[in-house]
């Protein structure tokens, strides 16, 4: 018996390893070649995926160490372990406007976390995903 996308289920009588195997190789290959194409799988587009995006403005760094430091509360419903971030510079009239960069985040709870950079003039745009 198929399933969606044309993956193989064992049925009643089919338990044993000389008929499931080959069909649990066949499922394997299949999981290890599929496109996310709507064809032999799921369809995946960036819509696919919630995203939302945070400002953090300049005036909000503290200093901390050598460095900067910025406390960080997530939108509602946003978790940090479960949360992929990017985030790029915002400041206008600056040649890294709208660049990636790389702050250190540490998380101090579980929608919470502190932005570590080295220079307080620049704002920040954050990407969850």
């Amino acid at each position: 018996m198929f399933l969606a996308y044309g993956y193989y289920d064992v049925i009643a009588g089919e338990e044993s390893s000389t008929i499931w195997m080959p069909h649990e190789k066949f499922n394997w290959n299949r999981i290890a070649s599929h496109k996310h194409d709507g064809i032999d799988s799921a369809l995946l587009t960036s819509m696919s995926f919630a995203k939302i995006t945070q400002i953090l403005l300049s005036t909000d760094w503290v200093v901390s160490g050598s460095g900067y430091k910025q406390p960080v509360s997530m939108p509602v419903g946003w978790l940090y372990a479960n949360t992929f971030m990017r985030f790029f510079i915002n400041k206008l009239g600056d040649p890294f406007d709208g660049a990636e960069f790389y702050p250190t985040a540490v998380p101090t709870g579980t929608n919470t976390y502190d932005l570590y950079c080295n220079d307080n003039t620049i704002g920040v745009i954050c990407i969850y995903v």
